[in-house]
């Protein structure tokens, strides 16, 4: 991985950690590195029509 995708990682994370603190118990973690701001999962189709 290049270092530029590992620090956009690295800020994606950031940001959710900030999320996930705002939800509290809410919170759902799923495992999912790209999710809603509640932590639910992203549709598939949403994630394809960001790239049309």
């Amino acid at each position: 991985m290049d270092t530029d995708t590992a620090r956009v990682l690295r800020a994606h994370r950031q940001q959710q950690l900030q999320e996930r603190l705002a939800m509290g118990e809410a919170w759902a973690d799923s495992g999912f590195v790209f999710t809603q701001p509640d932590s639910s999962r992203l549709h598939p189709q949403h994630v394809s029509d960001q790239f049309l």
